[in-house]
């Protein structure tokens, strides 16, 4: 897989999975990612360079890594980040053959946007369950006195004992503890539903 840092340049994956980086027209063995990373990438590029025949101009060339030398980190530890999480995107980007980097950017923040908004979905069920749980004898009593019948609520189901609290319009869609919204089901209709609307 390549991704193009520049016209110069592209970020290319061994049989490893490790990441390097091609200049045309300065390095055709690449290896660069391990250098680039390095606290003293310049020292090290500088001992180098000189014994490149493709360098004519040490300092011209070490002007081009340090220009793609963010770029290049940047989207390493993207595709880092995708493989510790084991993400399937990551087979997305490879998958796309040539990319660019503003395509590996656009997928990263789609792919973070993502994990962030179903994590704080998680979080606030989580504590929406707990206050529910915390409720939930007072809303069975409730929902008994205002008429509801004690029997699952799906048609043709004689269960009337142990009986659960459901919501129609799911806990996790925001659906409210008002008893409009709930229903009493047997432990298996309920389980059934899931985490789907009635």
């Amino acid at each position: 897989m390549e991704i193009r840092l520049s016209p110069r340049a592209s970020i290319f994956w061994d049989n490893s999975g490790a990441p390097f980086v091609h200049f045309y027209g300065l390095d055709r063995s690449g290896g660069w990612g391990g250098i680039l990373r390095l606290p003293n990438w310049k020292a090290v590029a500088r001992e180098i360079l000189p014994h490149l025949p493709e360098v004519d101009d040490v300092d011209d060339a070490l002007a081009q890594l340090e220009e793609l030398r963010a770029v290049f980190i940047e989207i390493g530890d993207i595709l880092l980040a995708l493989a510790q999480q084991r993400s399937s995107l990551l087979y997305e980007i490879c998958g796309m053959g040539n990319a660019s980097v503003d395509s590996v950017r656009a997928i990263w923040l789609a792919h973070r946007h993502q994990t962030t908004t179903q994590a704080a979905k998680r979080e606030i069920t989580k504590r929406r369950r707990y206050q529910f749980n915390r409720e939930r004898d007072v809303l069975m009593l409730r929902l008994i006195e205002s008429g509801v019948p004690y029997v699952c609520a799906i048609d043709g189901c004689p269960v009337s004992e142990d009986l659960t609290i459901d919501h129609v319009l799911a806990l996790s869609r925001g659906g409210a503890d008002e008893l409009e919204n709930l229903r009493f089901l047997c432990q298996p209709h309920n389980s059934e539903k899931g985490d789907r609307d009635a």
